[in-house]
């Protein structure tokens, strides 16, 4: 069983106990401090971190595997936390053409992703908070909102008599692979000769 649980903490297989509700909407053997992973809802205590990993224990003859089985599914996609970071994507060229200095890409003028701030869902209370770390947010909940701030200007493209447009993208992901979000920046390089009457 240990080997099990160590299985299930290593792909992320945890969740926290109010997964399972309140005190109201829970098996009536195990409290809001414990993982309701135990025969027939039985509590079962929560892992060094707090969480639960989803490994659940059955009698001989496999009574309850089908519900328990859809019980981690759900309890897996609505709680199960997950890293979010960000990765940009640029083009070596700008909208009309315009030609960027060799060995760069649309993506050189964003200079700095920053996560700044994180709403967590109400329901249930007692979710826990994200991490903030310098490249992301560790440990998000689904349903958690995330804001990053975004630092970009130009450092390397002259400026002419025409204005310059360029694109780059900037990718939100779930653990390093799974696109969340997607946002297109335009960025302007205005012409050097700007007169104002």
């Amino acid at each position: 069983l240990a080997d099990i649980r160590d299985f299930a903490t290593a792909s992320g297989a945890r969740v926290p106990p109010i997964a399972w509700g309140e005190a109201a909407d829970r098996p009536p053997n195990c409290s809001e401090a414990h993982c309701c992973t135990g025969l027939n809802g039985a509590g079962e205590a929560v892992d060094g971190d707090g969480l639960c990993p989803l490994v659940f224990t059955m009698d001989t003859s496999g009574n309850g595997l089908d519900l328990n089985i859809v019980t981690g599914l759900k309890m897996l996609a609505r709680f199960a936390a997950f890293d979010v970071l960000t990765e940009t994507e640029g083009k070596t060229s700008g909208e009309n053409g315009e030609v960027l200095p060799p060995g760069k890409t649309t993506a050189d003028f964003i200079k700095k992703i920053t996560p700044i701030s994180f709403v967590k869902p109400t329901d249930p209370p007692g979710l826990p908070d994200p991490i903030i770390t310098p490249n992301g947010f560790e440990n998000v909940t689904p349903g958690t909102q995330v804001t990053f701030d975004i630092a970009a200007y130009n450092d390397f493209v002259v400026q002419n008599d025409n204005a310059q447009f360029f694109t780059a993208t900037i990718r939100v992901l779930a653990g390093d692979c799974v696109p969340l979000d997607e946002r297109q920046v335009l960025i302007l390089v205005p012409p050097s000769n700007i007169i104002i009457e």
